[in-house]
């Protein structure tokens, strides 16, 4: 993902806009790979990492992530989110445990 590795804000908030329509419309998170990527392409935290994670607390079922390889980092922030909310996502739809996009789009 290009774009979150460029300074531009548009064009990052337009990236991660996508991301989270298609997850929203279709329920189809992003790929390991694409995972990777923007893990690789990003230093630290950030809006891109946060909406990869949340997606993935709150959205994956165990085949989404069986048998993938995904970066280290990653899986332990999906861990500590997963233990973090755990009780509030008892009865609570995944895009309202998430907000909307603007919560992960930076200046």
């Amino acid at each position: 993902m290009l774009a979150v590795g460029l300074a531009d804000p548009s064009t990052k908030a337009i990236a991660l806009a996508a991301i989270f329509a298609k997850a929203k419309e279709d329920g189809d998170l992003p790929s390991a790979e694409h995972v990777s990527k923007i893990y690789e392409v990003t230093n630290g935290p950030c809006g891109a990492r946060r909406l990869m994670v949340d997606l993935y607390v709150l959205r994956a079922t165990e085949e989404d992530v069986a048998g993938k390889k995904f970066p280290g980092e990653f899986m332990g922030e999906v861990v500590v989110g997963l233990v973090g909310r755990r009780g509030e996502r008892k009865g609570m739809g995944w895009e309202e445990g998430m907000g909307g996009v603007e919560g992960y789009v930076e200046d």
